[in-house]
């Protein structure tokens, strides 16, 4: 009750002269049979089927109108009821999850039951009805264990259900949390179900793209690997055959701490292009790379590491010390000791125009020069308003250079093969502008008109109102 909305179709409404529901108002006085003799002798003999009269006498006008009601009704319950049941039948088929919370009785008073309201609440708002991951979440009456069911503990051990509690039947198996004083803590009982719904490694796609990257976390976890490595790291409830166990037991270890996935990089070309993977970028396979989703930041195991040198397809006797490494690398990124990596290019030859062209390489250090204002155009080559915007950015430099004495630099980078750290530009173009007095940025939101870009950098420089606001600031983690 109150956890599985429906939505029912609407009842039949009364339309005069309508035959095709058999109801009709007399015409000039004169009485009309019900139904029409000869109009639907196929909806006379459904009524029939139903019990329900169906005259061929002539009626009275009461009469055909309560004959109606009684058949509308009748057909409104039963529309209602395989309504219901067809809803019922597709969030089953399109759930990937369920979670049940077993009690003695459902007593809607209880802290636990309303906590479980609450977070199917919000699963529910922000779930769509075409994405994966759905959760069907219901409520159980189970005195003491229900049926000998058994689920993973905290600690990864199997242990019997013993109500109450609440059991997530993910997609690797089901999920306990038997705390008392858990289960009454609505975000921890969002949080739990969301996370015991995804499986502990999935096989990216494109059709859980979504999902994946949507999930909560402060880190997401990939396996960049050939077609065989990626299928055999995934957990069997996220696509794979599980016959590696290194990260599934790392997954397992870090289920509170990051997403797991694992990528057949041969298909997926644009992350190849992102993660910097050969042979277009600089990174060999298989690879380990941890993203923040939130700023855009990238973490690799550093050379020589234990995670680093991992043989992914190692036998079991191997797998934990395998996945104690991808832990330790997790949690090292996670407390601030391992560096960003940095997606660049290789630096451009000097092209004697008023344009510096930075890469992922030297851009910290351009923008962040205490001793220069720097507006920056961040592009992609792909981009049209990019390559309409390329003669007038070309003028703007060479105006700002002679008008403010060379204390100006503007430079531009093209972001499809670079990183700016801990940012990522939601379009391009997009214009920014470091002075030397806010070096966190200020990004420029007006025309491309070379007129007004050369007077932003100005009235910025004056201390003068400004179009303009504040992006992330860079670098933050």
């Amino acid at each position: 009750k109150g956890l599985v909305k429906v939505h029912l179709p609407k009842p039949p409404h009364r339309v005069g002269n309508d035959s095709s529901v058999g109801y009709a108002f007399p015409a000039r006085g004169r009485r009309k049979r019900f139904p029409p003799p000869a109009a639907n002798q196929t909806q006379c003999a459904e009524y029939r089927a139903r019990g329900l009269p169906c005259r061929g006498q002539r009626s009275s006008r009461l009469g055909n109108i309560l004959a109606h009601e009684v058949v509308g009704k009748k057909r409104a319950r039963e529309e209602a009821a395989a309504a219901a049941s067809a809803a019922a039948s597709a969030a089953a088929a399109a759930a990937s999850a369920a979670a049940v919370l077993f009690q003695p009785t459902v007593e809607a008073s209880s802290p636990a039951y309303a906590a479980l309201l609450g977070a199917a609440a919000s699963l529910s708002a922000a779930a769509s009805p075409a994405a994966s991951g759905r959760v069907v979440v219901a409520c159980g009456v189970a005195a003491g264990s229900p049926a000998g069911l058994e689920a993973r503990s905290a600690s990864g051990e199997a242990v019997a259900v013993v109500a109450p509690a609440l059991v997530v039947f993910g997609p690797d198996g089901p999920a306990l949390l038997a705390d008392r004083e858990l289960l009454a803590d609505r975000p921890l009982v969002e949080s739990f179900i969301r996370r015991e719904a995804q499986p502990l490694v999935t096989l990216y796609s494109a059709a859980n793209e979504d999902t994946l990257f949507a999930a909560a976390a402060p880190l997401h976890l990939l396996l960049l690997a050939s077609p065989s490595l990626a299928k055999g790291a995934a957990s069997k409830g996220g696509g794979g055959t599980a016959d590696s166990a290194t990260l599934l037991r790392a997954a397992r270890a870090l289920r509170k701490e990051a997403v797991v996935a694992a990528v057949d990089i041969a298909r997926h070309d644009e992350l190849a292009t992102f993660f910097d993977i050969a042979p277009r970028g600089r990174l060999s396979t298989p690879r380990l790379v941890a993203l923040s989703v939130g700023n855009n930041t990238k973490f690799t195991p550093p050379d020589g590491s234990a995670a680093a040198a991992l043989a992914w397809d190692a036998g079991a006797a191997d797998a934990d010390a395998g996945a104690g490494a991808v832990v330790a690398f997790v949690r090292a990124v996670g407390s601030g000791e391992v560096a960003p990596y940095v997606r660049s290019a290789a630096a451009p030859e000097p092209q004697g125009g008023a344009v510096v062209e930075l890469v992922g390489d030297s851009h910290a250090a351009a923008v962040g020069d205490a001793e220069r204002d720097v507006l920056v155009q961040y592009y992609s080559p792909d981009c049209g308003h990019c390559r309409k915007l390329a003669p007038v950015w070309s003028r703007v430099a060479e105006k700002l250079s002679e008008s403010e004495g060379g204390e100006v630099v503007v430079a531009q980078m093209d972001m499809s093969a670079n990183d700016a750290l801990g940012f990522e530009p939601e379009g391009f173009p997009t214009l920014i502008f470091y002075p030397r007095t806010a070096k966190q940025g200020i990004e420029y939101d007006g025309s491309r008109d070379e007129h007004d870009i050369v007077q932003f950098v100005k009235d910025v420089r004056a201390g003068k109102p400004h179009i303009g606001n504040l992006p992330p600031a860079l670098g933050a983690t």
